[in-house]
């Protein structure tokens, strides 16, 4: 069973978008390949791991999801760093209902009125708080 995470941006209670340029920054030195769909991911020595990263194609999207992600300081901080740039939630699935984090508090105001209670939610401050969360949660 594979675990995974769902990065998705908002805009006034609807789906929003970004700028793709911000996780192309963010991943540069943690892809190592890509297809159509996405991005194969590497461990910050080099190794390949088996984590996929779920992109759009085009300028803008409204976020990605991670197959199997290294929890690794690496690529927590490149995530942390997105959603720090971006009104973005990163969920996951978890016991009673999807646990989630963000690093960026203006997403809060782009939420649909209640929708925050949709999530088991959390605050952090940086790719080692996501990690802590995540793995508390997931």
């Amino acid at each position: 069973m594979s675990f995974d995470i769902f990065l998705t941006a908002f805009d006034k209670g609807k789906k929003g978008v970004f700028d793709r340029q911000i996780a192309e920054s963010a991943f540069k030195d943690l892809i190592d390949g890509q297809d159509d769909s996405g991005w194969y991911l590497k461990l910050p020595n080099g190794e390949p791991c088996s984590s996929y990263l779920q992109i759009e194609e085009g300028p803008e999207i409204e976020g990605f999801c991670v197959e199997r992600p290294p929890l690794v300081p690496a690529f927590l901080d490149a995530l942390f760093e997105v959603m720090r740039q971006t009104r973005t939630i990163l969920w996951w699935p978890s016991i009673d209902k999807p646990a989630a984090c963000y690093a960026n508090p203006a997403v809060l105001d782009e939420l649909a009125p209640d929708e925050a209670d949709d999530f088991e939610m959390e605050f952090v401050e940086s790719g080692v708080d996501m990690g802590g969360w995540i793995a508390a949660t997931g």
